[in-house]
C-alpha cells in the first residue's frame, strides 16, 4: 500500500520453506509501484503478503530436473534446487539466461553448489555478451527422457519454451511453468 492505493503484486519465493526468513528476489524498475517502495522501505517496515499462491514446486515423481529460467525467474528454482539435493538420487541442471555478467543473481550460491553437489551443475547463459555460454537460455536445454523440466521467466520465454520442449516429445505433464508478465 501507497498512500491510499493497494496493489498485489505476484513475486516469487526465493528462500527454501525451512530456511528461518522469506526471501524475495525483486528486480528494481524505475518507477514500478512495488520495486520501488521495497527499495525505499526502511528496514523493519511491515508489508502485507497474501499467498503463497502457486503450483510451482518439486516433481518427486521424477529423479532428473532440469530447471530453465530468465532473470529474476532463477527465484523459484533455488527453494526447488535445495529441495531436490536433499535425496542424493537427484540431478539437477540450472540453466540461467540473463543478459550480461552484470546482471548474475546469486551466481556465488550456484557455483558453490556446482563446485560441491556431484548432482547439480549450473550455466548462465549470456545473450548480450560471448562469456562462454551465449545465445538464448532455451537454446541450450538438453531434451532427455524421464526428465522434469521447470521454466520461469517473461511470458514469451516460457511460451516459446514449452513450444519448444514439446516439437522436442517432452510430454506437457513433464513441463513445469511459472511466468510473469
Amino acid at each position: 500500500t501507497q498512500g491510499d492505493q493497494t496493489r498485489y503484486k505476484p513475486y516469487s519465493i526465493y528462500s527454501h520453506p525451512d530456511d528461518p526468513t522469506i526471501t524475495f528476489c525483486v528486480k528494481l524498475v524505475h518507477g514500478g509501484f512495488a520495486s520501488t517502495y521495497f527499495a525505499d522501505a526502511p528496514l523493519g517496515d511491515e508489508v502485507r503478503m497474501r499467498g503463497p499462491l502457486g503450483q510451482f514446486t518439486l516433481d518427486d515423481d521424477l529423479d532428473h530436473h532440469i530447471l530453465l529460467a530468465t532473470g529474476t525467474g532463477v527465484a523459484p528454482m533455488h527453494s526447488i534446487i535445495k529441495e531436490a539435493l536433499q535425496s542424493d538420487q537427484n540431478a539437477v541442471e540450472l540453466f540461467h539466461g540473463i543478459p550480461t555478467q552484470d546482471d548474475l543473481i546469486d551466481e556465488t550460491t550456484f557455483q558453490e553448489l556446482d563446485n560441491t553437489h556431484g548432482g547439480f551443475s549450473y550455466t548462465p547463459v549470456f545473450s548480450r555478451e560471448d562469456s562462454g555460454h551465449e545465445g538464448y537460455v532455451q537454446d541450450h536445454a538438453p531434451i532427455q527422457d524421464n526428465t522434469a523440466y521447470y521454466l520461469c521467466g517473461l511470458k514469451a520465454f516460457v511460451e516459446e519454451t514449452t513450444s519448444y520442449l514439446t516439437e522436442n516429445q517432452v510430454s506437457e505433464a513433464l513441463i513445469n511453468r511459472e511466468r510473469f508478465s
